[in-house]
């Protein structure tokens, strides 16, 4: 039996953005930017009915001070490999951005330009706005 290993030489040439980072940073900028109103949270669920591989989650945007509501901006999926994956936005956020209800994304590169289109949409804008004025009326506190 040989030493010798059949792995190959390296594995850091896989290193790729993936879109649980893409999403984590991004959801960790957005209490600072609202005032800590709203927050984001990347869930792993079960299943969906839509999507069907063996990795799946939820990307939320949470209220803080109402009673934490959640809002579902997207699912994605994936297999073991992290590219590539589908990903499955709000139905208002694909009209406005005009794709399909269920996109595949094959590199990090696709992944941050259509992550970055969904999160500065009208659509997030305008729930991020609704979550805020809402948070006023329901805390107390001056935004």
């Amino acid at each position: 039996m040989t030493d010798e290993s059949f792995w190959g030489a390296d594995f850091s040439g896989f290193e790729v953005v993936s879109i649980h980072e893409i999403f984590t940073k991004q959801g960790a900028l957005l209490p600072k930017l609202t005032n800590d109103y709203v927050s984001a949270e990347l869930v792993k669920v079960d299943k969906d009915p839509f999507i069907n591989n063996a990795f799946v989650y939820r990307f939320y945007l949470v209220g803080k001070y109402l009673n934490n509501y959640r809002f579902s901006v997207c699912t994605f999926s994936h297999a073991i490999e992290i590219y590539p994956f589908k990903i499955r936005f709000d139905e208002q956020i694909v009209n406005e951005l005009k794709i399909e209800p269920l996109v595949t994304v094959s590199s990090s590169e696709e992944a941050t330009l259509l992550t970055k289109k969904a999160l500065s949409s009208q659509r997030i804008r305008s729930v991020i706005s609704g979550i805020i004025k809402l948070s006023d009326s329901e805390s107390g506190i001056p935004f």
